[in-house]
């Protein structure tokens, strides 16, 4: 089971623990205010009230043994920059902090986050999937409750065919692209590798390692198909 720390449960890092929750994951749920903790301790597996710029008390917070730690605080840009730090030190595999402008995101970038989001521009729900499932690059909700999936293509599709993986038939999903990268020398003569997409692709093509498919599909039918 993955484990996520979440730093901050304002509004943002409510969204992104419940949603990591129920995805599956661990959370350790992390603030400054006990009313607040108080409220996570039967949602989340770990919930505690922590003033994180205590450094000896953040150290025993287990924080250093969880696979990534979300930085939810915004409002005090200070202390969001603070605790990236701290996470750097204690050398925490990945750190995802929440940025309130431009410059806070510059920041947290240069003493070490590992990765930036804006709330603005991206909602919790998808910073949890993207921890949750890093091979998944985009998701559009479509008017028909459908989504529009992008991802890596899983270990299990190299070297077969769209027709041998029988995807409609096994998860009633459709691929309908698929982004390849090509060997391909440039004009200097240096070997590069090239974008190609093929549109509307039907039984015989192959899928390669490297290969992004984008699948229509919807929430279940994708956990169902990354999982496999």
């Amino acid at each position: 089971m993955q484990r996520f720390a979440v730093i901050g449960l304002g509004q943002f890092g409510a969204r992104v623990a419940q949603s990591l929750t129920d995805l599956g994951a661990e959370v350790l749920a992390i603030d400054s205010s006990p009313q607040i903790i108080e409220t996570w301790r039967t949602r989340v597996a770990h919930a505690i009230v922590l003033d994180a710029t205590d450094e000896a008390a953040f150290r025993a917070s287990g924080v250093d043994d969880v696979d990534s730690v979300v930085v939810a605080i915004g409002r005090d840009i200070e202390v969001s920059i603070l605790v990236v730090a701290q996470l750097v030190r204690l050398a925490v595999p990945h750190i995802l902090a929440r940025a309130s402008s431009a410059l806070h995101e510059q920041i947290l970038r240069l003493i070490g986050a590992h990765d930036v989001v804006n709330p603005e521009e991206a909602m919790g729900e998808n910073v949890a999937r993207r921890l949750v499932a890093p091979e998944m690059h985009e998701r559009l909700i479509l008017p028909t409750g459908h989504e529009w999936f992008e991802i890596d293509a899983p270990a299990s599709f190299w070297g077969k065919t769209l027709g041998e993986l029988e995807l409609p038939a096994t998860y009633g999903v459709n691929v309908i692209a698929i982004r390849k990268h090509r060997p391909h020398i440039d004009t200097e003569g240096k070997s590069v590798f090239k974008q190609e997409v093929v549109m509307q692709p039907d039984e015989r093509d192959l899928i390669e390692e490297g290969d992004i498919v984008a699948i229509v599909a919807t929430d279940a039918q994708i956990r169902d198909l990354t999982r496999a």
